[in-house]
């Protein structure tokens, strides 16, 4: 991800929070994402469900705020501080 990212146009302060963005990520790609056999599994316990629900999230370790947020509030506001608090809550960049 972080080689796909054409920052040389970029000012210095859009440089710091892109690079703890990109770091943040891959942390929590290493920690906490899934396998695709896990997410297979799930969408075949769906599919096999006599009654399945309208959502589900894959990763019980992962994004429970995000959705959370989304879901509760239609302004986008709490899904911002859920998002500043996961990628900068270390970082004084902002």
């Amino acid at each position: 991800m972080a080689s796909q990212v054409d920052l040389s146009t970029a000012d210095q302060k859009s440089v710091q929070l892109m690079q703890a963005v990109i770091a943040r990520m891959t942390d929590l790609t290493a920690n906490v994402g899934q396998r695709s056999d896990e997410i297979a599994e799930t969408i075949k316990e769906i599919l096999e469900s006599a009654q399945p629900h309208i959502r589900y999230l894959t990763n019980k370790y992962y994004g429970l705020d995000e959705a959370n947020s989304k879901l509760s509030d239609l302004t986008g506001d709490k899904l911002v501080d859920v998002l500043e608090k996961r990628f900068f809550k270390d970082n004084n960049t902002i």
